[in-house]
């Protein structure tokens, strides 16, 4: 067995000490360095196969962009709630220009009534697109529409 120096202190020990004799560390050798920088480099691993797990989960998100392809609004009536009701219906189409997955649409409505905002999700494939109609039944007959924005994300 050969002399090193303990890890906390510095002072010269055996390499097969138990405690350190001058500030009393347990596996004060070599061998307790070791171990801690296995231990540290295990985490690094573990943790680097998470985040490539997570990045490949989330990867199709990641890699597409959705974007507005068309935004049209029109009166018209439809079913709220069980009762019929007249308001606007914004037809909205909206594309992926990568891998699919869902979105969220949110339309906002500003109204001379108002200013109004749903939102909806929807699935979209792979480079598609996708329409959907979004009501606004609180507007009346009369209310007039001064301007509508779409976004998804």
């Amino acid at each position: 067995m050969g002399l090193t120096n303990c890890r906390e202190c510095g002072h010269q020990i055996s390499e097969a000490a138990k405690t350190c004799p001058s500030c009393g560390l347990d596996n004060p050798g070599p061998s307790g360095v070791w171990i801690g920088r296995l231990k540290m480099a295990g985490g690094a691993v573990v943790l680097l196969l998470v985040g490539i797990l997570v990045m490949r989960s989330l990867g199709g998100q990641m890699l597409s962009t959705c974007k507005i392809l068309a935004l049209r609004n029109a009166e018209d009536a439809f079913i709220v709630n069980g009762e019929f009701d007249y308001g606007i219906v914004t037809h909205v189409t909206a594309g992926l220009d990568g891998a699919g997955r869902e979105v969220e649409i949110s339309v906002r409505l500003e109204t001379s009534e108002g200013d109004f905002t749903r939102k909806t999700r929807v699935a979209i494939g792979d480079k598609g697109q996708r329409s959907v109609q979004v009501q606004f039944p609180e507007p009346t007959i009369g209310g007039k529409v001064d301007r509508s924005v779409a976004s998804c994300r």
